[in-house]
């Protein structure tokens, strides 16, 4: 990693992703943009101030992790590494406040558990987002323990302006797995408030 200009860059790109990205010039031009398309399969931010758990890095999903999570309604922190931040959610959006960005791009991870995924079905997702200071986000959706990952590892560049993506991928012959993980990466930076809005995943219909 590099910074310049207050700018963060990972060497390990994958992809960079801008072009899809629908450049907001203000929060407000999203208007009520907050909403998630219908058949989402992640769940929506809670509208009212609430604090979400975080854990460390795991590998495994014992019966205790799967019902703390359900209890979270899905949506916690993992941090390892030496990262630290704060999630929480109001409004209908979710923050995360990063105090230390950790040593690895991993380091801090919102995420979404679990996803659904089926073989052979393709799916579409979509989120805006903003930060405090320009860095990366790396998405992956992954199997955890083994952390094959279902959709190519990507990065995207965050603004102080909100912005769109999309992106799809496609389960293919891959094996269906009911309890995929989502991830929002934005470790091995320096300190930042990154904030989303409606974040889906959908199951495209050919």
């Amino acid at each position: 990693m590099k910074i310049e200009g207050g700018r963060c860059y990972r060497h390990r790109i994958h992809s960079v992703i801008a072009a899809s990205a629908l450049l907001c010039a203000a929060g407000a031009a999203l208007g009520s943009a907050r909403v998630a398309p219908p058949g989402n399969l992640l769940r929506p931010f809670s509208t009212e101030p609430k604090t979400l758990p975080a854990w460390p890095v795991y590998n495994q999903l014992t019966p205790e992790l799967r019902a703390a999570i359900a209890r979270a309604d899905g949506w916690h922190l993992v941090l390892g590494e030496g990262g630290q931040a704060e999630l929480t959610t109001v409004r209908g959006e979710m923050r995360v406040q990063i105090a230390d960005g950790g040593s690895i791009w991993w380091a801090v991870q919102v995420s979404f558990l679990p996803l659904p995924l089926a073989t052979g079905k393709t799916y579409e997702v979509r989120f805006k987002a903003r930060a405090d200071r320009p860095q990366l986000l790396t998405l992956d959706i992954a199997q955890v323990g083994t952390w094959y990952s279902y959709a190519p590892r990507t990065d995207y560049p965050l603004t102080k302006q909100w912005q769109e993506f999309t992106t799809t991928f496609g389960m293919g012959k891959a094996a269906s797995e009911p309890h995929a993980r989502f991830e929002f990466n934005l470790g091995h930076c320096p300190p930042n408030v990154i904030t989303f809005e409606a974040v889906s995943v959908t199951e495209r219909v050919a």
